[in-house]
């Protein structure tokens, strides 16, 4: 049974040229299409096959399904992602159709028209936020905003918070701001700093510096909530968490085992990068100024690779920067380098959860500066970004 199709509350988000269709129906109306690209003989759980099945809705018109529909439809069936690894994506919305309450209840999903992809999917009961009254609301007091898979992330100057220095160094407090615009998820408040000397922008992604917004029962409710957020949220419990993790990272070393889980992550996104020829210049040099900054470890412990080392050895190894600067190095490239195509959102989130997990515990090396270690000032030039 179609309850409504197509239906289109706002047509576009002008500033940021987004468009989407908001879709009521029950999952059952739905038909699964192999496309084009589908390969039989890959694994059906791969995701070269994910993006290459197609729904196609009761008015004939095919449309992809995100990572995030996937999510939100195994959350919805109350099962784990994981579900995906064993069985096809195909037969996992086969089964979840097929049972009566979740199959033929209504349900609502939220279209990217650029796209042609399905977003989350949601009960119709859960409110969808008026996506022009919200990017009106933030565009009054935010900055930064940015899209990526259904989220609206925004930097907002955190209501009352007044500068702090930590040595010589001003910050401001922030907060980051991230709106899942298909219902799927809650609003979530990350508290940030920006740094005054160079504007660059450090987020703390981590579940002790995180504040999630209930936003009611209906839109306006919703929109309510965001304005007082943006208007009057403080958190000073986490901003004295912030600064005190500050301190200590310009009194403590960064471990050879905190370089290799940095650089774990950096290398994709490094190499990525690399793959365009506006950024392959900022890629270079952010490589380059990575291996400066730490220094030559092979050469200083004479090894030929750092995983030669038990994870134990590693996080008793010193390099060559402090953990500040690593912090300093992280936000610059965050906030300057990675800031171009949409895609690159998610690569600084991915950033921004470095600095949470390892601001949420001890650093390896923590207090452990050796005497006279001088600090680099800024570290990624950021002019690459207006390649």
């Amino acid at each position: 049974m179609i309850l409504s199709i197509t239906r289109c509350d706002v047509p576009s988000i002008d500033s940021l040229g987004l468009a989407f269709k908001i879709h009521e129906m029950s999952l059952s109306d739905i038909k699964v299409v192999r496309g084009k690209n589908y390969d039989p003989n890959a694994r059906q759980n791969s995701k070269h096959n994910m993006k290459n099945i197609l729904f196609k809705f009761p008015n004939g018109a095919l449309k992809r399904a995100s990572d995030r529909f996937w999510l939100s439809l195994a959350s919805r069936a109350g099962i784990g992602s994981s579900i995906f690894r064993h069985f096809s994506y195909e037969e996992v919305f086969g089964r979840i159709t097929t049972n009566g309450s979740l199959g033929n209840g209504p349900v609502r999903i939220v279209e990217d028209i650029r796209t042609e992809e399905c977003l989350g999917i949601t009960s119709i009961s859960k409110p969808i936020i008026n996506y022009n009254t919200l990017l009106s609301l933030i565009e009054g007091n935010g900055r930064y905003i940015t899209y990526n898979n259904a989220i609206l992330r925004s930097w907002h100057d955190m209501p009352g918070g007044a500068p702090f220095k930590v040595n010589e160094e001003v910050y401001t407090p922030m907060m980051l701001v991230e709106v899942p615009i298909d219902g799927y998820g809650n609003v979530n408040v990350y508290s940030a700093v920006r740094r005054e000397k160079n504007q660059a922008r450090l987020a703390v992604c981590g579940a002790a510096y995180k504040t999630q917004i209930a936003i009611g029962k209906n839109a306006e409710e919703a929109i309510d909530a965001i304005k007082r957020t943006l208007d009057s949220y403080s958190n000073d419990e986490t901003i004295d968490a912030i600064t005190n993790r500050l301190i200590v990272a310009t009194k403590s070393i960064l471990s050879v085992e905190e370089y290799g889980n940095i650089k774990k992550i950096l290398i994709p996104i490094l190499s990525y990068n690399a793959k365009s020829k506006t950024s392959e210049n900022s890629a270079t040099s952010i490589g380059k100024s990575l291996n400066k900054m730490v220094g030559n470890i092979s050469k200083a412990y004479g090894i030929a690779s750092i995983d030669n080392l038990s994870s134990k050895e590693r996080a008793s190894l010193p390099t060559g920067c402090r953990v500040s600067e690593m912090f300093n190095f992280l936000s610059e490239l965050s906030s300057f380098i990675l800031t171009r195509r949409e895609n690159d959102i998610k690569d600084v989130m991915t950033i921004y959860n470095i600095i949470g997990a390892m601001m949420s515990k001890d650093y390896d090396l923590e207090k452990l500066l050796p005497k006279n270690k001088k600090s680099t000032d800024v570290h990624v030039d950021y002019y690459f970004s207006k390649e």
